[in-house]
């Protein structure tokens, strides 16, 4: 992702677009904060964040996904460094049903 740069103020980084996948697991953490687990038919999963959006129609969209319905979802790769070992996880902008 550094690779494609520079990124900063007035260059932001792309948006990229990811789906369809299914929620596995999503919850509330931080202020508000709805943090995802998702997956694609082949079964890989990739972690997605959707920063301040617990009480959006976004968030709701992502707790309440019933486990048989599949999004595509928008938003800015990034790497998550908050663990020992980094990885890579998609901060969500926006999201809409696959069907």
């Amino acid at each position: 992702m550094a690779a494609g740069g520079p990124y900063g103020m007035g260059w932001p980084a792309p948006r990229v677009a990811m789906g369809p996948v299914r929620v596995i697991k999503a919850d509330v953490v931080g202020n508000g904060h709805v943090r995802t687990i998702v997956a694609g038919d082949d079964g890989r999963s990739i972690k997605a964040m959707a920063f301040r959006s617990a009480e959006s129609a976004l968030g709701q969209a992502l707790l309440g996904a019933a486990p048989h319905r599949k999004l595509w979802l928008a938003g800015r790769a990034k790497i998550d460094d908050w663990s020992s070992r980094p990885s890579a996880e998609l901060h969500v902008e926006d999201a809409a049903w696959a069907d």
